[in-house]
Parts: C-alpha cells; sequence; structure tokens
C-alpha cells in the first residue's frame, strides 16, 4: 500500500467511526496513561474533535498534559482497520465553537442534551503524527500536514 492509499483509508476509516479509545496521561497513576471509551466528531481538517466534561478524568489528565492518543477502529477486530492519531489536546476557540458544535452534534444529536451544559467543552487533539494499519502488511505513518491537506480536498 503506497502513501496516497494509507491517507486514503486513513480518512475513510476516521470519517466511518463515531468513536475511539482516547488515551491520557494519567494524573493519578504517573507515568501511565488512562483510556476511555469517548465519542468524535471531524473539524474542517480532519482533526478529530471531542464533548468533554470538567468531570471526566480524561479531562483532568489532558488539562494537566494535553498529550493524548487516539485510536479508532474500524470493528475491533484485530484484523480489521486500525489508525492511532498522536497529539495534543486543545480547548477549541471561541471563534471556531459555532461550526464545531453544528459538526458534533450532526454526527452525535444525542449530545444536544449536554452540548450546553457549563462543565461541558469541545476539545480537539491536533496530531503529531498517524500510524495506520489498514491490514496485515498494510501499515505505516502518515504526515499530519499531508493527512490534512488530503482531508480537506476529499
Amino acid at each position: 500500500m503506497n502513501k496516497t492509499d494509507l491517507v486514503t483509508a486513513a480518512i475513510g476509516l476516521l470519517r466511518s467511526e463515531v468513536s475511539g479509545a482516547l488515551a491520557t496521561q494519567s494524573v493519578k497513576h504517573l507515568g501511565f496513561p488512562f483510556v476511555s471509551s469517548t465519542p468524535f466528531a471531524l473539524d474542517e481538517v480532519g482533526n478529530p474533535v471531542f464533548l468533554l466534561s470538567s468531570l471526566a478524568t480524561h479531562t483532568k489528565n489532558l488539562k494537566a498534559d494535553p498529550k493524548a492518543s487516539l485510536l479508532a477502529a474500524a470493528s475491533g477486530k484485530v484484523s480489521d482497520a486500525r489508525l492511532t492519531i498522536v497529539g495534543n489536546l486543545e480547548l477549541v476557540p471561541a471563534e471556531n465553537l459555532d461550526t464545531i458544535r453544528e459538526s458534533y452534534l450532526r454526527r452525535h444529536p444525542e449530545s444536544a442534551q449536554w452540548v450546553s451544559f457549563g462543565d461541558f467543552n469541545f476539545f480537539r487533539l491536533v496530531p503529531i503524527d498517524l500510524y495506520l494499519v489498514a491490514g496485515f502488511g498494510s501499515m505505516g505513518w502518515i504526515n499530519s500536514s499531508e493527512f490534512s491537506e488530503s482531508f480537506q480536498k476529499s
């Protein structure tokens, strides 16, 4: 599988999945990852976006250390495609909130009940690097800027 095919497969996987395993750096157990299942949407350049409560453990972790990873897997079977995104979680700036909210609620309409709660905020994972396993023998790293450029064109 060439680089273009890897990027195309990664984009398709992210568009088809609605939740993944979000790993943050544990505050309680320093040096250990904390993983939780978390719904996500995508912003205009393909960055995963999360609606997170300030009461959640993963939110407390990311406020102490923004380094995180997201695993999106096609079905959870080890033989199916899976994508790991390594990056930093950041609060979505106020000027982007309307667009992000609309995109997120389109993908997760059930979240409308929480989106206006004061302790919920939108965060996005800004990728540093992506790693796709598309199947046996088909895997590789994807540059984050190459991914974003391709996402915007697709």
